[in-house]
């Protein structure tokens, strides 16, 4: 858990806010060494799959872990939180190691706040070794942080990064940014 200052969601100031970073999905690990920089890992439509998908699981509702979260509006695509997140899973990448903190101490609202975007509010999942699109959302949609994040009925844009890791490590690292103004 995180506590930040201060945050205005629908024109309410809250003090003391807790943001929860949800947990890891994990397959594998990577040794040191320089890995690729296409943040989209090379994926024919990667941003088009990966919003379709999305929404096709906010529209349908899902159960996370124990609990139904009902329909949740469609997200938008958004190039600041897809940028905070390349810049984090290029980080993960480099640096060879997987974690919501960034090799700065940043955390994710950080990095997003750097890129421009004005947020609310926040959520981050990052997995690695998920081969596809497909893959990765089974693996997100699959844990119940990860799936509740997706679910959020708060956010409203998205953007998702992923960048190959060395040969033979965690390749390829995904992070995906949820957030709303």
């Amino acid at each position: 858990m995180l506590t930040l200052g201060s945050v205005t969601y629908a024109g309410t100031t809250y003090t003391n806010v807790t943001v929860r970073i949800d947990a890891y999905v994990l397959l594998g690990a990577t040794p040191p060494g320089s890995g690729g920089t296409d943040p989209t890992c090379g994926l024919s439509n990667f941003q088009s799959a990966l919003l379709a998908r999305i929404n096709a699981e906010r529209a349908a509702g899902a159960t996370c872990g124990s609990s139904f979260n009902g329909p949740a509006p469609a997200l938008q695509w958004n190039t600041a939180l897809t940028n905070a997140a390349s810049v984090h899973t290029q980080d993960m990448v480099n640096n060879n190691f997987f974690s919501h903190t960034g090799s700065d101490g940043s955390n994710a609202g950080q990095r997003i706040t750097r890129q421009g975007y004005q947020w609310s509010t926040w959520a981050e999942n990052i997995a690695a070794g998920q081969p596809s699109v497909n893959a990765v959302m089974d693996a997100w949609m699959n844990s119940a942080g990860h799936c509740e994040n997706i679910m959020n009925p708060y956010v409203q844009d998205v953007g998702v990064a992923c960048i190959a890791g060395p040969a033979g490590g965690y390749s390829p690292y995904w992070t995906m940014n949820l957030a709303s103004h």
